[in-house]
């Protein structure tokens, strides 16, 4: 794991750029919790299909 060292250091800066930029956007938009979202507001479609 030498020969790859600058290859793995620019992709780990990237990801933690990305994830941190999305995650740090995320916040302010919605809430931080996609889990307790997701239970707090299920989605209509699943709660309440179509009425056949």
């Amino acid at each position: 794991m030498n020969h790859g060292h600058k290859h793995v250091k620019s992709t780990s800066l990237r990801a933690l750029a990305v994830a941190a930029r999305l995650e740090r956007h995320h916040a302010p938009e919605g809430p931080p919790g996609r889990s307790a979202g997701r239970d707090e507001q299920p989605p209509p479609e699943r709660r309440a299909p179509e009425p056949a």
